[in-house]
C-alpha cells in the first residue's frame, strides 16, 4: 500500500520502490508471499506458497517512457510487478513436500528461493 507522495513538477522515468519485511497478517516477518498450485505430471495438484525476506531498494521503470507532474497536481501511478519474470524457470518437479504441499522458504526448498530472488535481481534494478 503505497499513500500519496509530494515529488517536485517535472518527468518520471523510475520509481524507487522498498520491499520492505513486515509482521502483518499473512506476511510472517517476509516482504513476498506468493501463493499458488503446481500441477504435477501424474494430473495432481499441491499447493504452493513462496515466502520471501527479500529487503532491498529498488528501481523500477515507469512505461511509456515515464509520467509527466506538472506543478500542483495529483497524479495516479499504478506499480505492477511481473512476478511470471520471477518464477518463470523455476522447476517445481523435484520440489521437496511438507504435509502436501510446496513451500519455497529460508528452511525448505532454499535452492529454489534463490533462483526466484536471483530472476527477482535480474528483471529489476537493485541500488547500491
Amino acid at each position: 500500500s503505497i499513500d500519496q507522495i509530494a515529488v517536485y513538477p517535472g518527468t518520471f522515468k523510475k520509481v524507487d520502490f522498498n520491499f520492505n519485511v513486515s509482521n502483518e497478517a499473512g506476511f510472517g516477518g517476509n516482504s513476498i508471499v506468493v501463493k499458488g498450485s503446481y500441477q504435477k505430471s501424474d494430473g495432481t495438484i499441491v499447493p504452493v506458497i513462496l515466502r520471501s525476506d527479500f529487503n532491498q531498494k529498488v528501481q523500477l521503470p515507469i512505461a511509456n517512457g515515464g509520467i509527466t507532474v506538472d506543478a500542483n497536481s495529483t497524479i495516479t501511478l499504478t506499480i505492477v510487478l511481473d512476478i511470471q519474470l520471477w518464477i518463470s524457470n523455476i522447476d517445481l518437479s523435484g520440489a521437496v513436500l511438507t504435509n502436501n504441499e510446496i513451500i519455497i522458504d529460508k528452511t525448505v526448498n532454499s535452492d529454489l528461493l534463490n533462483l526466484f530472488e536471483a530472476n527477482l535481481v535480474s528483471s529489476i534494478e537493485v541500488e547500491d
